[in-house]
């Protein structure tokens, strides 16, 4: 919970090997965090060399991420502007890490090669879905 409790599971997400996915609305994470600190963990992404791909509600936020894609590593695709959340869920490894910024910061990581599998499969299933 809380700023730093974000920070472990930033560094365990920012420990992979592989790809990472993402689905996200950007309108919750400024409640919590300014730019630069959103600037940073994909700062360490980049140095890191791993490669993201972006599912994220299309608003003025959403468009802003898709617009420095390609100097973020990063591939972003926009669903319905309609979608209402605040979690952001990121797949990774055999992980899923889920971030809440609601009311308070709550940080979860899931280890499960089948949940993990289910996870990639929906996104995988979205992400074909959408331009």
């Amino acid at each position: 919970e809380g700023k730093s409790g974000l920070i472990k599971v930033w560094a365990d997400i920012l420990s992979t090997k592989g790809e990472l996915l993402l689905w996200t609305n950007q309108n919750a994470e400024p409640q919590f965090f300014d730019q630069s600190s959103h600037d940073k963990f994909v700062t360490q992404r980049i140095n890191r060399h791993i490669p993201i791909r972006v599912i994220a509600v299309n608003n003025p936020l959403g468009v802003e991420l898709q617009e420095k894609d390609f100097q973020s590593l990063r591939q972003t695709k926009l669903m319905n502007s309609s979608a209402n959340f605040t979690a952001e869920t990121y797949i990774y490894d055999n992980k899923i890490a889920i971030l809440d910024y609601n009311k308070d910061i709550i940080c979860i990581i899931i280890e499960s090669l089948p949940i993990s599998t289910t996870y990639k499969s929906l996104f995988e299933s979205q992400w074909q879905l959408l331009n």
